[in-house]
C-alpha cells in the first residue's frame, strides 16, 4: 500500500510541475531582431520572469529578471516587464540561425512555474529593406505615367519611394 502511495505521489507530482499555456511563434531575419510577447495573470506581477530552452533546467535559463527588477540584458536578449499591462517581453538582437527553436516564457512561483511555449523561427538572409503596402498608378494626358509604392505604415522608414515609368499605351475606359 505504501509503494502505491508513492507511486501515485511522483505522478502527481510530476503532473503539477508544469502548466503550458498556448504557443506563440516569432519570426525574425538572421542578422535582424525578434521581439517574443509573453503575458501572465493577474497576481504575478512581483515574481520572477525567465526565457528558458531545453529542459528549463537552471542551466536552460537564456534570461532572467531578480525579483523586483523588471529589466534586464544578456548577450543578444534583453526582457523587459511591463507590470501595468503584465506582458514580459524578450527581444533578441543579432539573430543567428542558432538561436530557432523551442524556448519557454516562465514565471516563476512557488509550486509549480507557468510555462508558454514560444517557436522561434529565424528565416535565412537579409530582411528585405522595402515592403510596398500599396500600389497606385497616376496616367497624365501626355501618355506618362507613374507609380507609387507607398510603404508600409508599421515599417519605421520615413521616406516612400517612388518609381517612374513610361506607358507605350493607355487608353481611358468610361464607366
Amino acid at each position: 500500500m505504501t509503494s502505491l502511495r508513492r507511486v501515485f505521489f511522483s505522478l502527481s507530482a510530476a503532473l503539477w510541475s508544469v502548466s503550458i499555456a498556448d504557443e506563440i511563434v516569432v519570426s525574425g531575419y538572421e542578422g535582424g531582431e525578434a521581439e517574443i510577447s509573453c503575458s501572465y495573470g493577474h497576481g504575478y506581477e512581483n515574481y520572477k520572469k525567465y526565457l528558458c530552452n531545453r529542459g528549463c533546467d537552471n542551466s536552460d535559463i537564456v534570461i532572467e529578471t531578480q525579483l523586483g527588477v523588471h529589466h534586464t540584458k544578456k548577450g543578444s536578449f534583453s526582457l523587459h516587464d511591463d507590470i501595468k499591462r503584465r506582458v514580459f517581453t524578450v527581444n533578441v538582437t543579432k539573430l543567428t540561425l542558432q538561436h530557432a527553436g523551442i524556448y519557454w516564457c516562465a514565471v516563476s512561483r512557488y509550486g509549480k512555474d507557468i510555462y508558454t511555449e514560444v517557436r522561434l523561427q529565424v528565416v535565412k538572409g537579409q530582411q528585405p529593406s522595402f515592403c510596398v503596402s500599396k500600389l497606385s498608378l497616376q496616367a497624365s494626358a501626355q501618355g506618362e505615367s507613374e507609380v507609387l509604392l507607398h510603404r508600409d505604415p508599421t515599417l519605421n522608414m520615413s521616406t516612400t519611394g517612388y518609381s517612374h515609368i513610361q506607358a507605350q499605351h493607355w487608353e481611358v475606359l468610361s464607366p
